[in-house]
């Protein structure tokens, strides 16, 4: 594949999954509002997790394809209006919970540093582009402690886009001053990230860390299991 022959100008990076693994710090700030629930309402286990799908589905159906179709607080104020209980102030401290928990749980891939360390070294313009809402995410990147490398971040609040639309992805090239030709785009969804970044006429790398070598050509794409290997990657492009 060409570019991995030359050194990319800029980078966009996934968010949730790719910098971190999403599914335990979700599975805390689950547990959070499940502990809520059960404390202030009596609600079981079960009862509970059918009661947050339910929110969940109503919310997604009511916007779904733009960000708040992501938001927490939504789901739980349509869990409090299903039990027909309107107490502003739980609501936002459930929300509050939730979140608290979450960013307990969530670490960093100790591999993603030095790869972003590298990128800065190097002057490669870093940009995130995200689903969700912009606060949360800002958050996100404070608590990763790699605000420090990025040039962009960008979500589908600001843009009214969701994955895998071409917007955002063109947008951040845009804002960044950078062809999609000499962008590498990295996530972990090849049904979001993938479309997207080749779409826009990038170069997309998919992070999977349970592939089985280290990469993996593929025609349209390169899959690796690690931003360890892309930062070897990365090296080569810079000998060539």
């Amino acid at each position: 594949m060409p570019y991995l022959r030359k050194k990319p100008r800029a980078i966009i990076l996934d968010l949730d999954n790719t910098l971190y693994d999403y599914a335990p710090a979700h599975q805390a700030g689950l547990s959070a509002l499940q502990n809520l629930f059960k404390a202030e309402f009596n609600l079981t286990a079960a009862s509970f997790i059918r009661l947050y799908r339910r929110s969940r589905r109503l919310v997604k159906k009511r916007f779904g394809g733009t960000a708040l179709s992501h938001s927490r607080l939504l789901y739980i104020k349509a869990a409090f209006d299903e039990l027909r209980i309107n107490q502003p102030r739980r609501i936002l401290s459930f929300e509050s919970a939730y979140w608290k928990a979450y960013f307990r749980q969530m670490k960093i891939y100790r591999d993603i540093p030095p790869f972003l360390a590298l990128m800065k070294k190097n002057a490669i313009a870093v940009a995130i582009v995200s689903d969700l809402t912009l606060r949360i995410q800002l958050e996100k990147v404070i608590h990763l402690k790699v605000d420090r490398f990025i040039r962009l971040i960008l979500t589908s609040e600001e843009t009214g886009f969701e994955k895998p639309s071409l917007n955002n992805f063109r947008q951040a090239c845009l804002m960044m001053d950078v062809p999609p030709r000499l962008t590498w785009v990295i996530g972990d969804d090849k049904a979001r990230d993938l479309p997207a970044a080749i779409g826009i006429g990038a170069w997309p790398v998919i992070i999977n860390r349970s592939l089985r070598r280290r990469r993996v050509f593929h025609p349209e794409f390169l899959e690796i299991d690690s931003f360890s290997e892309l930062k070897e990657i990365f090296k080569e492009a810079l000998l060539s």
